[in-house]
């Protein structure tokens, strides 16, 4: 089997997630087609199982059984986001 493509369902939460780390990274918000969901779907059209998709944010390895695992690319942006959630700094 080849080819595999993001759950409707979940295209927000990513959009999200890419959004949140370019801004940690002083990039901005980001905008098609450099956007995170459009870059997962470019290289999971392509994948087949267990293969390694690539963003400069984040690497995604999908499955058969329809999972995935999800690494993230960037440990500083991770920290970053870790301590303005924990330290209540999110919240209006």
């Amino acid at each position: 089997m080849q080819g595999y493509r993001l759950n409707t369902y979940c295209e927000a939460k990513f959009r999200t997630l890419g959004n949140v780390f370019s801004l940690l990274d002083g990039q901005g918000a980001q905008r098609y087609p450099a956007d995170l969901c459009t870059q997962l779907r470019a290289g999971l059209e392509r994948a087949q199982s267990g293969d390694q998709v690539n963003t400069p944010y984040l690497s995604l390895k999908p499955y058969k059984n329809g999972h995935a695992h999800l690494t993230f690319q960037r440990r500083d942006l991770v920290d970053r986001l870790n301590q303005l959630g924990g330290d209540g700094s999110l919240t209006p």
